[in-house]
């Protein structure tokens, strides 16, 4: 048996997880011989809730099972060697192993001071906590939701996103759509896209346009950190026009949680409009664009007392 090491990583190619996995060479493993039927423990919480309340809700009798290569509970009556994991090998002894007595994943084997039980926990484990434990547990503190955006003019600040590419084209080839949202006004506009590249190109015909036709400076865009909004195209012009390009930190929406909510909104609406009407699925994109036109004309705004259409024409 040998350990695996792998690096998950996010779309920027930042390692945000360290996966360790326990693994048997497979040519010298027989069925039969050397295992039986085996299952990985990949259930899901809910999937176990959901199991639970339909036996209890049908008197069901549950019993639990003892696969020998999953581990997962109750003590190990079979005697497992390990090797030494890579990075951690006894320079002494680097042809030793080490049996196993608990969990599979990670470096949590303790011989020593551990049951054979594969959940048990002794009294020294919980009175030093290991700190990379600690940190592991840790939780980033929620975001204070704002009632009153920052913004006092139209146009002022801009949240952009987009959203794609779809599982299904619409009536016109498009994949992806572009979501703009003024803070102010809270008037959304969609603009639908047969790829991301032609993102800098609508983006600065929207701009300019919008700029032209209501008489109002765009004073920053708030994106995410997108190859589709970084780039130079885009970082020339908004440097021409004196625009304040910000972007949302790694990981973190919440930043941009304006037009990341409106692009679900949008999105479940088309989904349960073309639903109801029984619409092929290749008009999501005028579904989306139903969408957004009846939240700006129809929703109101409470700070303003107007609908979005209202504010934005004032």
């Amino acid at each position: 048996m040998k350990w695996l090491w792998k690096n998950k990583r996010d779309e920027e190619n930042t390692v945000i997880r360290n996966k360790s996995r326990l693994v048997a060479k497979g040519y010298a493993q027989k069925e039969g011989v050397d295992f039986e039927e085996s299952f990985a423990p990949v259930a899901r919480l809910e999937a176990v809730r959901l199991f639970i309340a339909y036996t209890t809700y049908k008197s069901f009798t549950v019993y639990q099972m003892d696969v020998k290569t999953t581990f997962l509970y109750g003590p190990l009556k079979e005697e497992v060697y390990v090797n030494q994991p890579d990075g951690f090998v006894d320079p002494y002894h680097p042809d030793k192993v080490y049996p196993l007595k608990k969990a599979l994943y990670g470096l949590k084997q303790a011989p020593s001071s551990r049951g054979t039980d594969l959940y048990s926990i002794t009294l020294q484990d919980t009175s030093s906590p290991n700190p990379i434990c600690l940190m592991g547990e840790a939780k980033r503190k929620s975001f204070q939701t704002k009632t009153i955006p920052s913004s006092k003019r139209r146009l002022q600040l801009l949240f952009m996103d987009l959203c794609g590419p779809m599982r299904v084209e619409s009536i016109n080839g498009k994949k992806n759509v572009l979501v703009i949202v003024d803070d102010y006004s809270r008037y959304t506009c969609t603009h639908f896209l047969r790829s991301k590249d032609e993102t800098p190109k609508v983006l600065i015909d929207f701009l300019r346009l919008v700029q032209r036709g209501l008489h109002v400076q765009v004073r920053t865009v708030r994106t995410d950190k997108g190859t589709k909004f970084l780039n130079k195209t885009l970082h020339a012009y908004f440097a021409a026009e004196g625009i304040n390009h910000q972007t949302s930190v790694d990981r973190t929406p919440e930043q941009n949680g304006v037009v990341e909510r409106q692009n679900r909104i949008l999105v479940e609406a088309a989904r349960t409009m073309l639903s109801a009407a029984k619409v092929p699925l290749f008009f999501w994109a005028e579904a989306i664009a139903t969408a957004c036109f009846t939240q700006n004309c129809s929703l109101v705004i409470p700070r303003h007392e107007k609908t979005p259409y209202h504010i934005i024409n004032d």
